[in-house]
């Protein structure tokens, strides 16, 4: 996804200077990623003859859906495919097709196909554009590939909320631009003007991307939220050296305007060529204050970087982002992401399906202390929100996950839940996984999915809506949902049981 090409507005780059962390700057280490994927994934090539379609005899082989799916869309004709390697039966993991309901057509709509990642990545639904999408699958381990008008790109993928299991979240907290997030997002009208995390990174272990076109940027900020703007500042990595730097900028649901500076190094990171991957060699500790300029009158953000290296020895970095809109009653939040970003010229956010099986990953992601104050003496006429403070002036709130409840209700939003895995088994810390590593096609159809199309092949052409084997079949098809409906008819073509319906 190219960086300066971002959706609404073209990232901005630091032309400044800045002086060094102390730290030895890490140099590329590109010569050294050693790509063990296997080639997975097959694309079948070919056209539509009528109602059938014929392959041309050429195949090409992938170790990521995605950038097989990506190469099916740019290169090939309607009706071509994807498969898993050596998979005799041809059954389709994606497939280029104009609709829900055609293969062939000179244009396309939009399509959504639906992997389970805990069944080894099976498709197990498919479906057109559905009102409210955005909410369906919360708390489920699936990925959704977007097929849109003119090309692949991001999606909104399926959430899960920690302490709001049963619970929403407004569309506006998600970020399909960052990919993979998770977000602490405290209840609005807190009163907080301050908040500090501390993220024990010597813990964690990141590995770079193997895809040429897209690369990663781990990415940790903090950040105040309201209305129309979402401000930002924290750290992010440098996967090529290691190296963390310093980002500002705003993010929405569908834009990203980040200004990265990639001059004053933060922190560095220790590679791992047998493992490949990195440790960073420090710990960092993040306070964000909300500042009034009574001279200029506006509100800016100051943030306090803390990072305790492995040698025991500390550096603190201090940095202020104005913005028009910032003021003193934003939602405070924090924001942990495995950001897909582009390798090379060729790859445009917006434009491309990311790739989630390019190698890379962001696990043990130890986040140690979380919480946020209300000043001291603050009113709700001084604060003016559009409610009443939930939180008590002069006090303090744990806003972990683990944390016994309390008026900040925070909720943390696991944005892209099919590819992170929270560690409930810690009470005291929180820990996540991040990954994008390759997953095998081993399960190509859930076992729903195939036992109700077993029993659907069984229906005759001379069956009816009175036979005995479709009374008996369709309750099980009934509760499947619709999107395993929809692949189970238009993408395996088992139309046995709604034709008999109609007959």
């Amino acid at each position: 996804m190219k960086k300066n090409i971002i959706t609404i507005a073209a990232m901005l780059c630091t032309s400044a200077i800045l002086a060094s962390c102390g730290n030895t700057p890490k140099k590329e280490n590109k010569d050294k990623f050693k790509d063990s994927r296997l080639d997975l994934f097959t694309v079948v090539s070919g056209e539509m003859d009528g109602e059938e379609f014929v392959p041309d005899g050429k195949t090409y082989d992938f170790k990521s859906l995605y950038e097989a799916a990506n190469y099916v869309y740019e290169n090939c004709e309607n009706g071509s495919f994807v498969k898993a390697k050596d998979d005799s039966t041809d059954t389709i993991i994606f497939q280029k097709r104009s609709s829900v309901d055609s293969i062939r057509g000179d244009n396309i709509y939009d399509q959504w196909f639906y992997y389970n990642t805990e069944n080894n990545g099976a498709l197990d639904g498919y479906t057109q554009y559905v009102a409210g999408y955005v909410d369906t699958n919360i708390g489920e381990k699936y990925n959704r590939l977007y097929v849109t008008t003119d090309c692949l790109k991001q999606s909104y993928q399926p959430y899960y909320l920690l302490r709001h299991e049963t619970l929403k979240t407004a569309s506006w907290n998600l970020l399909p631009l960052l990919d993979t997030s998770i977000r602490y997002n405290p209840h609005a009208f807190t009163g907080m003007r301050e908040i500090t995390y501390k993220f024990d990174l010597t813990q964690s272990k990141i590995r770079p991307s193997y895809s040429k076109d897209q690369k990663v940027e781990p990415l940790i900020t903090l950040s105040q939220t309201d209305s129309y703007n979402w401000s930002n500042q924290g750290i992010y990595m440098d996967t090529d050296t290691g190296n963390w730097y310093y980002l500002k900028g705003e993010t929405q649901s569908d834009s990203k305007i980040l200004e990265y500076d990639n001059k004053e190094v933060i922190l560095t990171s220790t590679w791992d060529n047998e493992k490949q991957e990195y440790t960073p060699d420090g710990d960092v500790k993040m306070t964000l204050t909300y500042v009034f300029d009574k001279a200029e009158e506006v509100w800016t953000n100051d943030l306090a970087i803390e990072v305790t290296y492995k040698d025991g020895t500390t550096k603190s970095f201090k940095k202020n982002y104005d913005y028009t809109n910032i003021n003193g009653r934003g939602t405070p939040r924090a924001n942990i992401s495995l950001d897909l970003v582009a390798g090379n010229d060729k790859v445009e956010e917006g434009s491309y399906a990311p790739d989630f099986m390019c190698g890379a990953y962001f696990k043990n992601i130890v986040v140690s202390e979380a919480k946020g104050s209300v000043p001291e003496g603050l009113t709700d006429e001084e604060y003016g929100g559009d409610s009443e403070m939930c939180c008590k002036p002069g006090e303090t709130y744990n806003l972990l996950a683990g944390a016994e409840k309390n008026d900040a209700d925070c909720e943390i939003i696991l944005d892209n839940y099919g590819l992170i895995n929270y560690h409930n088994d810690v009470k005291d810390k929180d820990i996540y996984d991040i990954s994008y590593e390759q997953i095998a096609p081993t399960t190509l159809r859930t076992k729903e999915v195939l036992d109700v199309e077993q029993e659907i092949a069984k229906i005759k052409d001379t069956d009816t809506k009175d036979s005995a084997i479709v009374i008996k079949t369709l309750p099980k098809f009934n509760a499947l949902s619709a999107v395993q409906q929809k692949l189970i008819t238009r993408i395996d073509g088992y139309t046995q049981l709604e034709k008999a319906i109609e007959r």
